[in-house]
C-alpha cells in the first residue's frame, strides 16, 4: 500500500515538471509564466480614465505687423449750394440840401426844407440820383423813395451864431406809405449850446428797410426838429442842411 502511493506521487511529480517546461519553451528563454499565459490567451482593454484638468492658459502673442493701408473711399456727395450773399456796392443814392444862406426858424416837429433851386433830375440841382429810385420836386422838404429795400441815410445841420434853442435835437422820419411818419430808430441827435456860442453842426444816421406795396407817391424820408421849442438853422456863410442817401440791397 504505501509503496502504491508512492509510486503516484513520483508520477505526479514528473507530470508537473513537463508541463513547466513546455510553457517556458512556447515563450522563448527568460520568459515568464504570467508572460506566456497573456500571449497566449486574449486580454480586455480596461475602461477608459476620466478627463484631465484643463491646462493654464498661454501668454498672449506678439502683436501682428499693421495691415497695407485701404483703398481710398468715393468722393462725398456736394453739399447743398449756400445762400447767396448780398450784391456788392451802392445799388443808388441821392443828395440834397438847403442853400438859404440866412438863418431859419424850424418849428417844433416841423421838417426842415431842402430848398434846391432847380428839378431833381437836372445836373444844375446840385445833386445826382442815378435812376427812378428817388424823386424832389425841388421846393419842399420829402425825400420820394419808389422801391423796396435797405437804406442808409445821412444829414447834417448847421446851428449859426444867431439865437436857437437849447437843447436842439432833429432826427430823420419814415413815412412807408401809410400817411403816417414815424421816427427812424438811432437816427436822433441832440445837443447843447449856449446862444452865440459859434456854428455846430449836428449829424444823424441810420439804416432802415422800405418793404410792402408802395403808393404811387412812394415812401417819404425827411428831417424834423424833434425839440420842443422851434430853433434857427444855418448863417450867411454855410449850407444850412443836407441829407445823403444810398440803397444797400433789394
Amino acid at each position: 500500500m504505501n509503496l502504491r502511493i508512492l509510486t503516484l506521487l513520483t508520477t505526479c511529480t514528473l507530470l508537473f515538471v513537463n508541463s513547466d517546461d513546455d510553457l517556458q519553451a512556447s515563450c522563448g528563454s527568460g520568459c515568464g509564466r504570467g508572460q506566456g499565459l497573456a500571449e497566449e490567451g486574449t486580454i480586455s482593454a480596461g475602461a477608459a480614465g476620466l478627463p484631465g484638468l484643463p491646462g493654464a492658459a498661454g501668454l498672449p502673442g506678439l502683436a501682428g505687423v499693421p495691415g497695407a493701408p485701404g483703398t481710398p473711399g468715393a468722393p462725398g456727395v456736394p453739399g447743398a449750394p449756400g445762400t447767396p450773399g448780398l450784391a456788392g456796392g451802392v445799388l443808388d443814392y441821392a443828395f440834397i440840401y438847403n442853400s438859404i444862406p440866412i438863418p431859419q426858424a424850424i418849428g417844433a416837429g416841423v421838417d426842415i426844407p431842402f430848398d434846391i433851386p432847380a428839378a431833381f433830375t437836372s445836373a444844375a440841382s446840385g445833386m445826382f440820383a442815378p435812376s427812378s429810385t428817388f424823386d424832389h420836386n425841388g421846393t419842399n422838404s420829402l425825400l420820394f423813395i419808389h422801391t423796396t429795400g435797405t437804406y442808409q441815410a445821412r444829414f447834417i445841420v448847421t446851428l449859426g451864431l444867431a439865437a436857437h434853442a437849447d437843447p436842439t435835437a432833429f432826427a430823420l422820419f419814415l413815412d412807408p406809405g401809410t400817411g403816417t411818419a414815424v421816427q427812424v430808430p438811432g437816427s436822433d441827435v441832440t445837443v447843447s449850446i449856449a446862444a452865440g456860442a459859434g456854428s455846430l453842426n449836428l449829424m444823424g444816421e441810420a439804416i432802415f428797410t422800405v418793404s410792402g406795396t408802395l403808393p404811387a407817391t412812394g415812401a417819404v424820408l425827411s428831417v424834423r426838429n424833434i425839440g420842443t421849442v422851434g430853433t434857427l438853422i444855418g448863417d450867411s456863410a454855410t449850407t444850412a442842411a443836407s441829407l445823403f442817401i444810398q440803397k444797400l440791397s433789394n
